[in-house]
């Protein structure tokens, strides 16, 4: 018996045109065009979009296949192809900087470096900001078995905190915001950064699939460019308009 199959050319550019793209929120001008619509409509693609709580969550999607790029830490990518995964960074979006920090607790009784001896931490492991995190303590001369450091979420940092289960956390925006209401900033990583350890966020593709698909690559990086020159040129604007999200 003989099955006649029918292929509409255009179901199949249609198809074809669809990507999976995750990030971790962050403040960066790069975001504001997920609202937008910027990339669908500069790529021509559908995009569904997919928020992760840490790197290493962003990296086990890639490494699935259910995502095809994403936002992340350098830290997590340095560690994913030095164990053998491939990935190629063609972006980078931004320093840290001050986006990430060490905020402890007020009542915590932690004014210097030595004070966050026998302290419980918390970090999202395997991230910037426990890569971060473990330097300052380098730094301090404080050994890693002198602190408890507790893998956590930025979601679970941020219940521990209101519960009172830690005494400080090395996290990022917009956690840090809400730990600062009762809290404040021990070190940042602008300062580890000047010290010889920079990080910064990036984008990362899965390498057979930007190679099929280079003229989206091409369009998504000119908007990301686009929004981050607007960003430097506007930036009373763009707060302005922050302001009222």
């Amino acid at each position: 018996m003989w099955v006649l199959v029918l292929v509409i050319p255009g179901q199949a550019v249609a198809a074809d045109k669809r990507v999976s793209i995750g990030y971790i929120a962050t403040y960066t001008p790069w975001m504001a065009g997920i609202a937008s619509g910027i990339y669908e409509s500069t790529t021509g693609y559908d995009i569904q979009w997919r928020e992760y709580g840490s790197g290493i969550e962003a990296l086990a999607a890639l490494s699935r296949g259910e995502i095809q790029l994403s936002q992340i830490g350098i830290t997590p990518v340095a560690g994913a192809v030095s164990s053998g995964m491939d990935l190629e960074l063609f972006w980078v979006v931004a320093d840290i900087d001050r986006s990430e920090a060490l905020v402890v607790r007020r009542d915590s009784r932690i004014v210097k470096p030595q004070d966050l001896r026998n302290k419980r931490l918390a970090a999202p492991v395997g991230s910037t900001a426990h890569f971060h995190l473990l330097f300052a303590l380098e730094q301090f001369g404080i050994p890693k078995d002198a602190v408890e450091i507790v893998n956590m979420s930025p979601a679970e940092i941020g219940e521990a905190w209101k519960e009172g289960r830690i005494d400080g956390a090395y996290i990022w925006e917009p956690t840090q915001s809400d730990l600062l209401r009762t809290g404040k900033v021990l070190i940042h990583s602008g300062d580890l950064g000047t010290w010889g350890r920079s990080t910064f966020d990036a984008f990362v593709a899965r390498p057979e699939w930007s190679a099929r698909n280079p003229r989206f690559m091409v369009a998504f990086v000119k908007a990301i460019a686009d929004l981050d020159e607007s960003y430097k040129k506007n930036r009373r604007l763009w707060g302005r308009a922050s302001a009222h999200l």
